[in-house]
């Protein structure tokens, strides 16, 4: 990362040199349904927010406050228990938990996974948002048109497998999905197992 090989790490170090993951798992990795949304937002970074064990809560509701109107969510308060939200405002909230502090590098796991349309383009704008910030994105989707329309350089995996790096500029999705089936094919991959394969 910028240069340098991290080796091994833990989560809190991989957080202090800007390296976040946005889990796929939403509900089972990355937020507390039952906890509100101003808490789930705020969980992994208390420390940026307290000083001899107090949290600051003026300092709280400002980084909450602008997350919210970044992202959009809705409806815009914080203070309900994220499950009362919808899946695609839950994912906001979620992408918003691992904003805090603005990382240097977020990896986005299958971020639009269960959201509706709407909630789908506003991650889209976010995240050519960060790109043009300078900030590092990582992007793992199933969701081969997503990768050809954010990313910039794209790797087509097969069974954890890098089988290629491809233009996205230059790509359409048949051409994905010929490669893919093609590797399928000549491996014995059956067909439940080329739903695996994705881009990065």
């Amino acid at each position: 990362m910028a240069g340098r090989t991290l080796g091994r790490t833990t989560p809190r170090r991989s957080r202090d040199l800007g390296l976040v993951l946005v889990p796929e798992d939403r509900h089972g990795q990355g937020l507390v349904l039952q906890r509100s949304v101003t808490e789930n937002i705020t969980l992994a970074s208390l420390s940026r927010f307290s000083r001899l064990g107090l949290i600051d809560r003026r300092a709280v509701g400002k980084q909450v406050d602008e997350l919210v109107r970044r992202l959009e969510l809705r409806p815009a308060r914080p203070e309900l228990p994220v499950r009362s939200f919808s899946g695609g405002n839950q994912q906001k909230a979620l992408i918003a938990k691992w904003l805090v502090g603005d990382p240097k590098l977020v990896i986005l796991d299958e971020p639009t996974r269960g959201v509706d349309v709407g909630a789908k383009f506003a991650i889209y704008e976010l995240i050519a948002d960060l790109a043009a910030r300078g900030v590092g994105v990582l992007l793992i989707s199933s969701e081969h048109e997503e990768v050809l329309g954010l990313a910039h350089r794209a790797h087509l995996i097969s069974r954890g497998e890098v089988l290629d790096e491809v233009d996205p500029r230059s790509l359409a999705v048949e051409d994905v999905l010929r490669r893919l089936f093609d590797v399928a094919d000549r491996t014995g991959t059956g067909e439940a197992e080329r739903t695996k394969e994705s881009l990065i």
